[in-house]
């Protein structure tokens, strides 16, 4: 008779841990960004954070998670992206997938989510620098002159200034949600393939040139 492996067992979610919020909190005064904090009951959808909050749901800023899930990973090193929207969008794995050139990824697990953050899901902040987590942000989120976001715990909420954040986080500036892929105009997907395309055209110049 074959042996069998026993199962895992299941995961049981830990309560939360507030050293991630104290990291971001930490890390906004230090850069002296303003933001301001919102106590409130445990929320873990992005509609039930805007209505708690009592905003939009387009100004939330929804951070996702991801792993890259292929034989080999995309970028050396890299086995974790965080892709942040706005909460109203619809995010497209598709497009994702073709701007970090990666072939297979899918949503972290909560227990791999758990780990690489220290935040249960739905608590999730759209600071992956902090985690070492490289971040794209979906153009959508932009459109909007404050974002809100759990920040850590499911019970904390932060409303910062877009560009604070932007220039704070310094994410990768792109376009991976349905409603912006149909708007069109899209942004480059690699700069430095740009440039290394107009550095080979200068060096074929040259060498012609001979």
């Amino acid at each position: 008779m074959a042996d069998t492996k026993p199962e895992a067992p299941a995961w049981e979610e830990p309560a939360e841990n507030p050293a991630s919020f104290e990291k971001i909190k930490a890390a906004l005064e230090e850069a002296k960004i303003e933001f301001k904090l919102t106590e409130h009951k445990a929320v873990m959808t992005c509609e039930e954070a805007a209505e708690v909050r009592g905003v939009s749901l387009d100004s939330g800023a929804k951070a996702m998670l991801l792993k890259d899930t292929g034989k080999k990973l995309s970028k050396e090193g890299v086995e974790y992206y965080l892709a942040v929207l706005g909460a109203s969008k619809r995010f497209n794995s598709k497009a994702f997938k073709k701007i970090i050139s990666c072939k297979s990824v899918r949503f972290a697990t909560p227990e791999e989510v758990f780990t690489k953050t220290g935040c249960l899901p739905g608590a999730v902040p759209p600071f992956g620098n902090l985690f070492g987590v490289p971040v794209w942000v979906d153009r959508s989120l932009g459109k909007n002159e404050e974002i809100n976001f759990n920040c850590g715990l499911r019970t904390h909420s932060m409303a910062v200034k877009y560009e604070d954040y932007f220039n704070f986080e310094k994410p990768t500036f792109q376009v991976f949600t349905d409603e912006e892929i149909e708007l069109g105009d899209l942004p480059k997907e690699d700069a430095k393939e740009e440039k290394k395309d107009s550095r080979d055209a200068k060096k074929a110049e040259r060498l012609a040139q001979r």
